[in-house]
């Protein structure tokens, strides 16, 4: 469970970059 919810967090982190770039 730890390891998914990371990696959804991980997820957003880097469409959210994206976004901002």
């Amino acid at each position: 469970m730890s390891l998914a919810l990371g990696a959804m967090t991980n997820s957003v982190n880097l469409f959210g970059r994206e976004v901002i770039l």
